[in-house]
């Protein structure tokens, strides 16, 4: 109120008033207007011009409230001539599907949560006649609310039941579509899974996979041409799982696979197509009813991306040229960057469990409700941030008593490294010295050289110090040796996690001499069901596959596994150039009494 004191005064003039009011009162006005202009009396307002490209910024300093006046946007600069035809402005604008009211829209699948989506999706960019195809026909209380709603609005809306695997199916969708309209768009979203490990797949899991996606896909493709002169759109909802792979969707992935097969032969033919590789789904379809309120699950991956993220960015795919395209979430980097402590935990925050001790430590991940697509995220996980390679069966029978075992080892190798007196440089030194032209110390004298210095790499360098000539750099040799104390560190620290033992015959070659303490089998024996056959060698590592006596053992034992072959077969290795101390046989009879004599 302290304004009035100052004599100020405010008047409200209702300009809306002004369109209405007689003709003399509006040219009186348009005259003051122009009197106002040329003497100066009326000045344009307070105003902050913002270029066209800078209308992100202009928004943005309009937020903080700091501005007086107007905020313009100048589209184009001013001509200086009054009368000229303007210039044409090219400006990035977003591409937008609008549909034509006259035609009619098919969804394959329309009654799913996808297509239900999708469906009201056209209805908004135009579409005024539907035909949704389904098996069974509205199930629901919600598609039969949403069909309502559509029809309020005056939407042709018919269900069809018309089976789309096969011809006579196809050929009545099709021309009960023509019949309210001509088709402008075809949208197959149908989907049946059948989803079992390879070695459980039969023929009928796979031909029930394949057909509402790879069949009425064809089908669809073939009959169109016929039925659908005026097509401009034919799309088909893929899955990034066809190009990725899942395990126990190899049918799934297989069908997705020939549905794009089809769209690539379409627009090669000069005709619409186009397949979308979808990742996750949140809000609707199936990921959402098997995974529920898990909105952050990753999967395969990728995280759920929203409904309506998915039918935003359908706009650009719908305007772009290639046969095939995708469109996904991808899931950041979480175990490797260290946000989880361990494997344990990792795998509990993939399947959505809070509190691992809710949960039995003996119980398979399969039983705590880990579907498909789950595994192969768990799996991928595994391999790529903790290096833990399992087969799709052994994650299946996984339990988290099985990893908090895995996470021990990994501790265990951990601190094997740190502590390098269980394989120190001296060791190293030992190994390396029967792999190189020699050194000019022993190396038990090198252990004392070296035993006293902190770090790894000193170590490396002082130890290749000492050898008497070096063939290859030094930056070459210390990732040598450093490969070759990692590999003894994961070979003491080797944890067999397999519930089956190994039933074949085994034979294990070996130095007769080793630079670090190890039973005589390398303790294979745990692992095989069968007692190690061990040969010990005057070799070592590096020259064991060059020594004679190696290729003589492989011929005996492999002799001794093929009766069939012995002695009488001379074609059994004996062209190889270490066979009998690297003789080589040109004539059959001389190679029979080789051989002969070999076996004597």
């Amino acid at each position: 109120m302290e304004v009035f004191l100052k004599g100020a005064s405010f008047h409200g003039v209702m300009l809306d008033n002004i369109f209405t009011a007689p003709i003399d009162m509006r040219r009186s006005l348009y005259n003051l207007m122009c009197e106002g202009l040329k003497s100066g009396a009326v000045q344009p307002l307070t105003r902050i011009v913002f270029p066209a490209k800078e209308v992100e910024q202009a928004f943005r300093f309009m937020t903080n409230g700091k501005h007086i006046g107007k905020m313009l946007v100048q589209i184009r600069p001013e001509e200086e001539e009054k009368a000229v035809i303007p210039s044409t402005i090219l400006m990035q604008a977003q591409p937008r599907f609008i549909c034509k009211p006259e035609c009619t829209y098919v969804i394959a699948g329309g009654l799913g949560g996808f297509g239900l989506e999708l469906a009201d999706w056209l209805v908004l960019r135009g579409a005024r006649k539907l035909v949704l195809t389904s098996r069974s026909g509205l199930r629901t209380g919600y598609q039969s609310y949403r069909v309502r709603i559509w029809r309020s609005y005056g939407i042709t809306v018919n269900i069809s039941l018309a089976d789309i695997t096969s011809e006579e199916g196809v050929t009545t969708l099709l021309s009960e579509a023509n019949k309210l309209g001509p088709v402008d768009a075809i949208f197959n979203l149908a989907v049946v899974l059948q989803d079992s490990l390879l070695s459980n797949q039969t023929e009928a899991r796979f031909a029930a996979s394949a057909g509402p996606k790879a069949l009425a896909t064809r089908l669809l493709d073939k009959f169109s041409r016929q039925l659908c002169p005026l097509l401009q759109k034919f799309v088909v909802f893929s899955s990034v799982s066809c190009g990725r792979g899942n395990a126990g969707q190899a049918n799934y992935g297989m069908s997705n696979s020939v549905m794009e097969r089809v769209c690539e032969a379409r627009v090669r033919g000069g005709l619409p197509g186009l397949a979308v590789q979808w990742g996750a789904v949140g809000d609707v379809g199936l990921v959402a009813e098997m995974h529920g309120d898990h909105k952050e699950l990753v999967i395969g991956g990728t995280l759920q991306q929203r409904i309506s993220s998915c039918l935003e960015v359908l706009d650009v795919l719908l305007a772009q040229t290639h046969p095939v395209v995708g469109s996904m979430v991808v899931a950041e980097k979480r175990a490797g960057s260290g946000n989880y402590a361990d494997i344990m935990e990792c795998v509990s925050s993939i399947l959505g469990i809070r509190d691992l001790k809710t949960v039995s430590h003996t119980t398979t991940l399969a039983e705590l409700g880990m579907d498909s697509m789950t595994a192969v995220e768990i799996k991928q996980t595994l391999e790529r941030e903790f290096e833990v390679l399992l087969t799709a069966q052994e994650i299946r029978s996984l339990t988290f008593g099985h990893l908090e075992k895995i996470a021990a080892n990994r501790k265990q190798a951990k601190s094997a490294r740190e502590q390098e007196a269980q394989v120190d440089g001296g060791q190293v030194a030992q190994l390396v010295e029967q792999l190189a032209t020699g050194w000019k110390v022993r190396g038990s004298q090198l252990y004392d050289e070296i035993k006293q210095l902190n770090s790894w790499d000193e170590k490396m360098k002082q130890s290749f110090a000492f050898m008497k000539t070096r063939q290859y750099s030094m930056e070459h040799l210390k990732a040598a040796g450093t490969s070759i104390y990692l590999r003894t560190i994961a070979m003491l620290s080797y944890e067999w996690l397999h519930s089956e033992h190994i039933r074949s015959q085994t034979t294990l070659l070996r130095p007769q001499v080793l630079s670090f303490a190890m039973k005589d089998d390398y303790e294979l024996s745990k692992y095989c069901e069968e007692k190690v056959d061990i040969h010990f060698l005057h070799a070592n590592h590096a020259t064991i596959l060059e020594n004679e006596d190696t290729a003589a053992v492989i011929n005996r034992k492999l002799a001794s596994n093929r009766p069939d072959l012995a002695p009488n077969d001379f074609h059994l290795f004996l062209h190889h150039k270490k066979f009998l101390g690297g003789q080589r046989f040109d004539g059959d009879d001389e190679v029979k009494t080789a051989v002969q004599e070999w076996f004597a």
